[in-house]
């Protein structure tokens, strides 16, 4: 036998004896990532653009966003959301069918929301996505036949979630957290929808779209050079405009737990979600320590996955999240259970949320969390979208140009001590709304022990006695 083949072998023998396979191995390091640099330019009517040059694939992805506070709807709630999506339906250039067909010819997407202009599509390309985006954006004519179609699929979609247990939680924890004389707690119903006109459209973009409250994000494979003279060309004549202020109040917390419960007979099983508001600007040193702990209660298979699936089998997955907002943040522990166990598992969350202020997590499942935060972070880079919507973050919360290019140096140095105190300061078990879907002849008696419960309809609304 040759000697470097004996000495291999020997190698691999001594290594192998010094693993000890009865202990899980330990996380491994997190990955190295980069976020990429951009240019950023304000055109002539104050229209801020961020260029991100990714030559890697021959595309483009461009989202322009309007930066403006949630507007309260009132009588005509889904107004706003459904004059944006009708702006992609035809202007006063393109019908709605030749807007289609010229997409169509180029293999691109064109969209629009209440609130953004998206486009996406090779990026040999980009001026003709650039000039139907404009199109869109600046001459939407708001035909009433494309109204008239896209209220009824609302009106549809009602009928269904009302159908839908995990679409009824949502507007039963909105409508209970924030109220409806907030924009976050209105929800809109056949009674709103039709309400909404075509002159009601018109006015929500003649109102809030306005080219210096607008932020384009521009990634791929594309140079400054050659795309600002495009956006100043078929964007140019856009013209500037002030916002209204908004005019409504943040909801106070509760004073202690609340149960919003919707009877659902048929139900075998409850939809479960306990949350509360939280105060956390974008811009606080503490997003980055609550992200870590939010993950280590609930953001991936942590705490609330193991405890209720993995120990004591009443759900198929449980989670939580818990989301910055400049105007008012969200904390929400989510999982559905059967009816008979429904109390149960909420006595779980309780626990789990109780646990994470009480005592300090061990340094293994913090590390474990940072290796997690940091592989979906390093995965999130490969998409487009994601880098633009990143970019936009950053001018929009007036964020550190190196925010991003420093998530990871920001991760890794948060500590047991850290989650322990954003716990104490951010979740408050016992000021919590609890909000269920399920059968009231199954769980509402064994509910009471929680808190005080209050009845609701598929709206979200009270049930009068």
């Amino acid at each position: 036998m040759k000697p470097l083949l004996i000495l291999a072998l020997l190698f691999v023998s001594i290594s192998a004896a010094q693993i000890d396979r009865s202990k899980m191995p330990g996380p491994a390091p997190a990955p190295a990532v980069a976020f990429p640099d951009y240019d950023l330019v304000t055109t002539s009517n104050g229209m801020k653009v961020i260029i991100v040059r990714n030559d890697e694939l021959p595309t483009i992805q461009i989202r322009m966003l309007i930066d403006r506070e949630p507007i309260l709807e009132g009588e005509y709630a889904g107004y706003v959301s459904l004059a944006g999506q009708l702006m992609r339906n035809g202007t006063t250039i393109r019908t709605k069918d030749q807007l289609d067909e010229e997409v169509d010819q180029i293999g691109a997407t064109i969209g629009s929301s209440g609130t953004s202009v998206f486009g996406f599509g090779l990026s040999r390309y980009t001026e003709k996505i650039i000039e139907l985006m404009a199109d869109v954006t600046l001459n939407p004519s708001f035909p009433q036949e494309e109204l008239d179609k896209l209220l009824q699929q609302r009106l549809s979609f009602l009928k269904y979630r009302k159908t839908e247990p995990n679409a009824v939680v949502d507007v039963l924890r909105r409508k209970q957290m924030f109220g409806a004389n907030h924009p976050y707690g209105e929800i809109e119903n056949e009674e709103t929808l039709k309400k909404i006109s075509r002159e009601k459209s018109q006015e929500m973009y003649q109102t809030y779209f306005k080219p210096n409250y607008a932020i384009m994000a521009i990634v791929g494979d594309v140079e400054k050079k050659k795309v600002v003279p495009l956006i100043e060309k078929y964007f140019g004549s856009w013209k500037k405009g002030t916002l209204p202020a908004p005019k409504y109040e943040n909801p106070k917390p509760f004073s202690q737990v609340q149960v919003a419960l919707c009877d659902r007979p048929s139900s075998v099983q409850s939809v479960i979600r306990v949350a509360e508001t939280v105060s956390l600007p974008r811009t606080s040193p503490d997003v980055t320590p609550v992200t870590v702990m939010n993950t280590v209660l609930g953001g991936g298979i942590f705490r609330l996955f193991v405890n209720l699936r993995e120990k004591h089998a009443y759900t198929y997955g449980a989670y939580s999240s818990l989301g910055p907002d400049e105007l008012i943040g969200t904390f929400t522990a989510n999982t559905s259970a059967r009816n008979i166990v429904t109390d149960s598992a909420l006595t779980e969350i309780f626990y789990e949320l109780r646990r994470i202020r009480d005592e300090k997590v061990e340094d293994k499942e913090l590390q474990m969390a940072k290796n997690y935060l940091s592989g979906s972070f390093a995965r999130s880079l490969e998409e487009a979208a994601t880098i633009a919507n990143y970019a936009l973050e950053i001018e929009r919360y007036d964020l550190p140009k190196d925010y991003y290019k420093t998530y990871l140096k920001r991760i890794e140095p948060v500590t047991a001590d850290d989650v322990q105190r954003t716990a104490k300061k951010y979740l408050d078990p016992d000021k919590m709304l609890v909000a269920v879907v399920g059968s009231a002849t199954e769980v509402k008696e064994k509910l009471k022990k929680f808190g005080p419960i209050t009845m609701c309809d598929e709206n979200g609304n009270p049930i009068a006695k």
